[in-house]
């Protein structure tokens, strides 16, 4: 409903216009936001963007249109490339597949939990510590053999990041939505200076 109301002052066009997109990070929304988007099928152009951030204590989010101050919103910046001028999305990331990945068996997209993942039994085991399990140390451990790795889900055969908020014990808290079957992949750190060169 509130995509309904946006009227964008000149016609869209995915080859002269793309839309830069910032949602309230704390809302926890952007999937929401653009599984909306999408199904409302009125903006036919290239969305970029993502979560706003705000201070680490998570007190709050803050985005301004040049007026005033947002918070718990969406902005949806629609831009028109001059005549004559072609662009196209750069996209780089300094991680690559490890091969092994877990597929989410309790998550909540909304609180972007996951609490357990499947085993190759067809079982369940809490996500901590299948993690423990792979890196062959105590669950204490966990953090610190992830600092030079993250998570990422595939769609289309790209893959995108989902880095880890906290590790617990009962939940892992993620910085973006996962769903129940949610494959998460398993990256590792790259030299980020190399990596973006040769993008």
């Amino acid at each position: 409903a509130e995509l309904e109301r946006v009227r964008p002052s000149f016609a869209i066009n995915a080859q002269d216009t793309f839309a830069l997109v910032f949602c309230d990070g704390l809302s926890a929304s952007e999937g929401f936001l653009m599984r909306a988007w999408y199904e409302s099928r009125r903006f036919p152009c290239l969305a970029i963007g993502g979560s706003a951030g705000g201070k680490l204590d998570f007190s709050g989010t803050y985005l301004h249109d040049g007026k005033q101050v947002l918070t718990g919103r969406a902005m949806l910046i629609f831009c028109k490339v001059p005549r004559g001028i072609r662009f196209s999305p750069f996209k780089s990331q300094n991680f690559v597949p490890t091969g092994k990945y877990w597929m989410a068996a309790e998550a909540d997209p909304v609180a972007r939990t996951v609490s357990s993942v499947f085993t190759e039994g067809g079982g369940s085991q809490g996500f901590l510590a299948a993690l423990a399990s792979h890196f062959r140390c105590p669950e204490n451990e966990v953090q610190q053999r992830l600092e030079d790795h993250t998570f990422a889900v595939s769609v289309g055969g790209e893959m995108f990041i989902r880095s880890v908020a906290s590790l617990g014990a009962d939940k892992t808290t993620f910085f973006c939505d996962i769903e129940f079957g949610d494959c998460l992949h398993l990256l590792k750190k790259t030299d980020f200076l190399q990596t973006t060169r040769q993008d």
